[in-house]
């Protein structure tokens, strides 16, 4: 997945809503991280303010939508696969994952407040694709996928806050515990 984080939720190798699937018409559905709060567009997944706050907020919109096609470019001409994509880089080029850092860098601490401190590092660690929950890739291939392919009650039969704890402690946790994704 080289798109951006916000109102999506993917699902390796099949399911029944996913971001691969989603990108072609830029149709997402909310999830409950977004109840209570109101977007003017799809790619609204941060506040931007001060002075240069709209235009930042046209660039990112831009870039976001840049993502989602290269995806989209790469799933239809068969160049990778689902798996393969959600393991990419989260940005198509250099300039994008700078453009992602440079607006996104006041946010690190808000982000470990209120997503979780694994949450935050996994983003940070999947804008350039270097490291995935600080390991290879390919090392982090099961982790990555068996959290892709969590059920959707999941993500829906809890508070948000709640959701995001439980996906906190899938990013780190031990794989063997039996309580490992579960939905309590």
């Amino acid at each position: 997945m080289r798109s951006p984080v916000g109102k999506i939720q993917l699902k390796l190798p099949a399911g029944e809503f996913q971001l691969v699937e989603a990108i072609d018409t830029l149709a997402f559905r909310d999830l409950p991280f977004d109840q209570g709060h109101s977007y003017r567009d799809f790619l609204d997944t941060l506040s931007i303010y001060g002075l240069t706050g709209l235009a930042d907020m046209a660039r990112w919109r831009a870039a976001q939508r840049a993502a989602i096609c290269a995806d989209c470019a790469l799933l239809q001409k068969h160049e990778m696969t689902q798996a393969e994509l959600a393991l990419a880089p989260l940005w198509p080029d250099p300039t994008s994952a700078a453009l992602e850092t440079n607006l996104t860098m006041s946010l690190s601490v808000r982000n470990i407040r209120d997503l979780g401190n694994h949450i935050e590092k996994w983003l940070r660690e999947r804008k350039d694709g270097a490291l995935v929950l600080n390991m290879g890739v390919e090392q982090a291939r099961e982790r990555v996928v068996r959290i892709a392919n969590l059920p959707p009650s999941f993500w829906e039969n809890r508070p948000a806050a709640n959701t995001l704890r439980a996906l906190d402690y899938c990013l780190h946790g031990d794989l063997q515990n039996p309580k490992w994704g579960s939905e309590s």
